[in-house]
């Protein structure tokens, strides 16, 4: 008898088990039926699509119903099937948006649809839409840029660590000696010299970018890209064709020691 107990309770629990699952699974199926019904699948569409520079698209879209839409957003791509394209996610969920996409290249064609996914777990696509870059303008050395500073962590790795706004000029009555102002964000001037052959200016170690009110003066020294040796100067390398400016890696430097590494690129204005 003690035999027959020991195989017929298993499967008394077994197919306990099997009821409780059946009954769970229906719970989950009225739920999600509930859920579903609740939110009908998101509709999105291009309202516009221009190109306000060489190197900028803004992609302007709608959806039919906000409340229906848990994420909103845009994938740009070079190739008009998507296979190597990018996500951009809009940061709220709104009836129409508007996206900016930067650092394009110019005279390239792009192709772009909008994106909802919607609350009740359907992900649905605008159209594709497609635009080419205008040709970059040829801009003069001298203006306002729009600097991005890359930081370097302690982990070693270069990432985004600020924006702020920076002036070139040419000293007067030079063609060649550039003031640069704001390295850093400091407010300080350095010079430099431009060799407009090579779009390049050379910047010189040691001159001040910031005061520093606890650690004094604090100036600039060109590294390498490792940060393991110094370098003699700083170089900024400038692309007339569409304004961009890239700088090697430099530190800022006080009688302490370093508060840090970054170079900058920047965007005339």
């Amino acid at each position: 008898m003690k035999n027959i107990f020991k195989y017929i309770i298993p499967c008394l629990a077994m197919a306990f088990a099997f009821a409780s699952c059946d009954d769970t699974m229906d719970d989950k199926s009225v739920i999600d039926s509930q859920y579903e019904s609740q939110f009908k699948t998101a509709t999105i569409s291009i309202s516009s699509l221009t190109a306000p520079a060489f190197n900028t698209i803004n992609v302007a879209c709608a959806v039919g119903d906000a409340n229906d839409v848990a994420e909103q957003g845009i994938q740009i791509s070079t190739t008009d099937n998507f296979d190597n394209a990018s996500y951009m996610v809009n940061d709220t969920v709104e009836a129409a948006f508007s996206m900016d996409v930067d650092g394009l290249d110019e005279l390239s064609t792009y192709y772009v649809r909008a994106y909802a996914m919607s609350k009740n777990g359907n992900v649905v696509y605008s159209n594709s839409q497609s635009i080419t870059t205008p040709e970059a303008p040829t801009i003069p050395i001298e203006g306002v840029y729009t600097a991005t500073e890359i930081g370097r962590d302690d982990a070693g790795n270069w990432k985004p660590a600020g924006r702020y706004k920076m002036l070139i000029e040419f000293e007067e009555g030079s063609t060649e000696i550039v003031n640069i102002t704001n390295i850093w964000d400091g407010g300080m001037t350095v010079q430099g010299v431009y060799d407009e052959a090579k779009g390049t200016i050379t910047v010189p170690n040691y001159q001040v970018i910031y005061n520093h009110a606890t650690y004094g003066e604090v100036w600039i020294q060109g590294v390498n890209q490792a940060v393991s040796a110094y370098t003699s100067s700083v170089t900024f390398t400038y692309n007339k064709k569409g304004g961009l400016m890239v700088s090697t890696p430099m530190g800022a430097i006080c009688a302490a020691g370093a508060f840090g590494f970054f170079y900058l690129e920047m965007q005339h204005d």
